[in-house]
């Protein structure tokens, strides 16, 4: 039923491409997987988490076309920049984008190295294209994009050693959750889990830390809109 509703999403999407061309400007060179945030009415959920579980919820992206073939990993860390100040120039709607599958280690480390710039680490808020994976794993067309909050990014490991203590908004002014005062480290995960509205792809609750897993929270969907 969620694949037929996504299918119909994206036709619908390409009838408003048809007429009007949307652009995007993006801060990540990171796609997010439409299956992986469709739910089973068809309407976009307003959390997820993204290269969990090996399954295909997002993709890294070099943002050129799918006729310059596969996208090197080189090329991706290249385009990360803690400051936010990437510019890959506009992303237009109903464009194939060449993209890879896979967490890639360097790769995430080097945004996990972002989201840990600080002392305390703060939500990053990014712009990501959502592109339409039931096509190719070295390419897929955008079709929308949405802005989110990461707000939490795994290692290597998983389990307690990897819970978070405290997490700051984004301006780093003000603490968005704070468990410190939480000793039990599964007790303080599923609070960090009920203040975010984390879901796992079933729908249900991650029971602990996921290992190479970013956490996200949707804050706006960006979709071409009727002419």
């Amino acid at each position: 039923m969620k694949k037929i509703l996504l299918t119909a999403l994206v036709a619908l999407i390409g009838i408003f491409i048809l007429s009007v061309s949307i652009v995007w400007a993006v801060d990540l060179p990171m796609v997010i997987c439409a299956d992986s945030i469709v739910t089973n009415d068809g309407s976009f959920g307003n959390v997820g988490r993204v290269f969990n579980r090996n399954s295909d919820t997002a993709r890294w992206t070099n943002y050129e076309s799918c006729s310059d073939g596969r996208v090197n990993a080189n090329d991706i860390i290249g385009l990360i920049s803690c400051d936010g100040s990437i510019d890959p120039g506009p992303i237009f709607s109903g464009i194939p984008m060449a993209t890879s599958t896979g967490v890639t280690k360097p790769i995430l480390d080097k945004v996990r190295d972002c989201f840990f710039a600080y002392d305390t680490p703060r939500m990053i808020n990014v712009t990501l294209p959502v592109i339409d994976c039931n096509e190719k794993d070295i390419c897929g067309t955008v079709i929308a994009a949405i802005n989110v909050n990461i707000v939490w990014v795994s290692e290597e490991g998983c389990g307690t050693s990897d819970v978070p203590v405290e997490v700051l908004k984004a301006n780093g002014l003000e603490t968005e959750w704070y468990g410190g005062d939480i000793a039990d480290e599964t007790e303080r995960w599923q609070s960090f889990v009920s203040h975010f509205n984390l879901e796992d792809l079933d729908g249900g609750k991650p029971i602990m830390v996921d290992k190479k897993s970013i956490y996200f929270n949707i804050v706006d969907v960006l979709v071409p809109p009727p002419n």
